[in-house]
């Protein structure tokens, strides 16, 4: 709401509209709006992965309790990961975040897929390195990191 249009030309009285809302289109699909990368902290995906409903032009559709799950998409390496952790979350305002992920094997090139019911799903880039992952899920203490 408050978006207004004006419109001003040499010669001439500036004009402005009344004010006016936009809103979002039908929900359509997903969006990463935030995809994992090759951080490492704890043995959680870093940062954690965000999915957005969207319409048909990108606009995110504030939508409450949509369920969008999470599942690993490509996997070049030949690994057979698992997805740990709540990879089921419900939509708050259009949006799901999922804080606690892990991947159980090292790999590199996954991807993660974002579906839900009646949308169009959607992948990640692929992730350069599960790696630290994978090793952080399995160990109790500190991991050299000069040893990977």
């Amino acid at each position: 709401t408050g978006y207004r249009l004006r419109a001003d030309a040499p010669g001439v009285s500036d004009v402005q509209s009344t004010a006016f809302a936009i809103a979002a289109g039908t929900a359509t699909g997903l969006r990463f709006l935030v995809q994992p990368n090759n951080e490492d902290e704890d043995d959680n995906i870093v940062p954690a992965p965000q999915v957005a409903i969207i319409d048909a032009f990108g606009n995110i559709v504030p939508i409450d309790g949509t369920i969008i799950t999470l599942s690993i998409g490509s996997n070049p390496g030949g690994a057979d990961p698992n997805l740990h952790g709540d990879r089921t979350r419900a939509t708050d305002n259009g949006i799901s975040t999922f804080p606690s992920l892990r991947v159980d094997e090292a790999g590199k090139g996954y991807t993660l897929i974002a579906s839900a019911p009646g949308l169009r799903s959607v992948e990640t880039d692929p992730v350069n390195d599960f790696i630290q992952w994978a090793i952080d899920a399995k160990c109790s203490g500190p991991v050299n990191s000069a040893a990977q």
